[in-house]
């Protein structure tokens, strides 16, 4: 027999198997027959409840599941983390510019350049961050 296994206070799933000795799963987890995906489900009054669909928000939001209010909360850290990583890509196409090629750029071209990067460094700094994130744009030429 397949279990899925959950921590009562959260609801969230932590795992699925074949546990033989269910006492053998851990102080405060508990189990319930069958096999439920953790994207899918939470368990509540040990039975499995789907999620309802996530918000619709920016791509770099991170949700989490609140069992007591029933709703979708924003993980703030992951969001955090995720506008960084973005951030950090755009960055480095701009540090990849070879300096031979900066030097041929005109003085305004440069000055639009480190504008650029200066806005993409101070992204964390921006009231919204991370849920509302006002990105900068590139210059055209870029």
């Amino acid at each position: 027999m397949i279990y899925t296994i959950y921590d009562p206070n959260s609801g969230c799933i932590v795992g699925t198997g074949n546990v033989s000795n269910k006492q053998d799963i851990g102080h405060g987890i508990y189990w319930i027959e069958g096999r439920y995906d953790s994207n899918l489900y939470y368990i509540e009054g040990r039975k499995p409840v789907l999620y309802p669909p996530k918000p619709n928000a920016n791509t770099w939001i991170a949700f989490t599941w609140d069992l007591a209010t029933h709703t979708w909360g924003i993980n703030t850290a992951v969001s955090a983390s995720n506008v960084r990583k973005i951030r950090d890509a755009k960055l480095a196409a701009v540090d990849r510019v070879n300096p031979i090629w900066y030097s041929s750029l005109t003085p305004l071209q440069q000055q639009q350049l480190k504008d650029y990067r200066s806005d993409l460094l101070n992204i964390p700094n921006q009231s919204g961050f991370p849920v509302t994130i006002d990105w900068p744009v590139p210059p055209a030429w870029l």
